[in-house]
């Protein structure tokens, strides 16, 4: 792998953008013999750029900047203006560095951004190591009556030019013909490392600053369905599926565009619905008995039991926060029950639910009780119908009804 240098032919100095420095790139090599051909040579520029003034960092370290803004805001301001988020923030940068560095006023340095480029969105890739190039772009201030609108507008046209496939071959072949001079490979790489920290270190005057954004990872399809672990010998061939849940509307966060339509398709190839807990009251008591349960072996004390009057007002609870709600009250109620406490009753609860209690029908909490009760009799007799209703004192044809009402297979 080797990290390459390329000028440009043409870079900020048009009519329209006033006079700007002189187009670099910084490319590392992946796939770069696959689009290779020659170019005429050109020389490199080192016109400089404005410098931050500020304490010097020791060698080898740096400093990053990280900015956080809602989203959905930006995507607004973005639309818009018809422009991409990245050139918004591009122009963002370059303007504030003019107004708080250069005080608004004219300068005779340009303010330049380092703007990495993944190439991946533009060639095709077979490994995962990087492939990027670095573009400059920026703004000469000389008219102090410049407004934000022309200068978003002067930087989305310079990223349109630059950011070109045809512009960023022409300096992938440039660079693996220099790497091809005969010369370049019998210097020994000790001269080497010492003359490529000498090139970096004069072309570091020609920007400012370094924007990073994230880009997007292209995949070929022979690809997909494999994965090289850190410090692996080689890729691996997968076959996963995803498994995804959200208490979310999903239909309307993307029509509020706060959740991606093509990663929503993705992922909806099965779609359950699992209906809320206080629409699905005949679950509450097993998973009343689960929690309970492991609360107490959790806690390393006997078995507790819920009074009737404890088990009405859980099954009359509307729990807003779903089962984790349940689960969070009978872990409460354990840890602050005494010790000597054989059951749980409803003043215990009272203390812990914070919401409003409602009271289930006769009818309705005759159902639930008698649908765990059953199911609890088919797990004990390990689904045997036949000692089940001898147990219960029933015919086996009432149990297999009952089961049926109940939509238990």
């Amino acid at each position: 792998m080797g990290v390459y240098l390329n000028p440009g032919n043409d870079g900020f100095w048009k009519a329209e953008d006033e006079k700007t420095p002189m187009e670099q790139e910084f490319s590392v090599v992946d796939s770069y013999l696959e689009n290779y051909r020659e170019v005429p040579r050109r020389r490199y520029s080192s016109h400089p750029a404005y410098r931050l003034e500020g304490n010097y960092l020791p060698l080898g370290t740096g400093q990053v900047l990280h900015g956080y803004v809602n989203t959905n805001e930006l995507k607004k301001v973005c639309h818009g203006y018809g422009v991409s988020i990245t050139k918004y923030l591009a122009a963002v940068l370059v303007w504030s560095i003019w107004q708080e560095y250069l005080d608004g006023k004219p300068w005779t340095e340009p303010v330049v951004l380092n703007l990495p480029i993944n190439l991946r969105a533009f060639f095709a890739s077979e490994t995962m190591a990087n492939f990027f190039a670095v573009t400059m772009i920026g703004h000469l201030f000389r008219n102090p009556d410049i407004s934000f609108e022309t200068l978003l507008g002067k930087i989305s046209r310079q990223m349109d030019r630059k950011i070109d496939k045809k512009r960023l071959e022409e300096s992938i072949s440039y660079n693996v013909s220099r790497e091809k001079k005969w010369y370049l490979r019998v210097i020994p790489l000790v001269l080497k490392s010492l003359a490529l920290n000498l090139v970096f270190w004069m072309k570091d005057r020609a920007y400012t600053m370094t924007l990073s954004n994230i880009g997007v990872i292209k995949v070929e399809p022979e690809q997909e369905k494999e994965i090289e672990r850190v410090g692996g010998s080689g890729p691996r061939e997968v076959d996963v599926r995803i498994i995804a849940a959200t208490n979310r509307d999903l239909n309307e966060a993307m029509n509020m565009e706060e959740f991606r339509r093509d990663l929503y398709h993705r992922l909806a190839v099965l779609k359950i619905h699992i209906p809320p807990l206080r629409e699905r009251r005949e679950d509450i008591p097993e998973l009343c008995s689960l929690f309970l349960e492991q609360c107490c072996r959790k806690s390393n004390r006997p078995r507790l039991n819920f009074s009737p009057e404890a088990h009405l007002m859980l099954l009359g609870y509307s729990y807003p926060g779903n089962i984790r709600e349940l689960e969070s009250i009978i872990e409460q109620a354990v840890n602050s029950a005494p010790i000597d406490c054989a059951e749980l009753d409803s003043e215990t609860l009272a203390s812990i639910i914070d919401g409003e209690l409602h009271c289930i029908s006769l009818a309705n909490f005759r159902e639930i009780q008698e649908r765990w009760f059953i199911q609890q009799a088919i797990k004990l007799y390990n689904g045997d119908i036949q000692a089940c209703s001898k147990a219960l004192d029933v015919h086996p044809r009432t149990i297999r009804r009952r089961l049926s009402s109940f939509n238990i297979d």
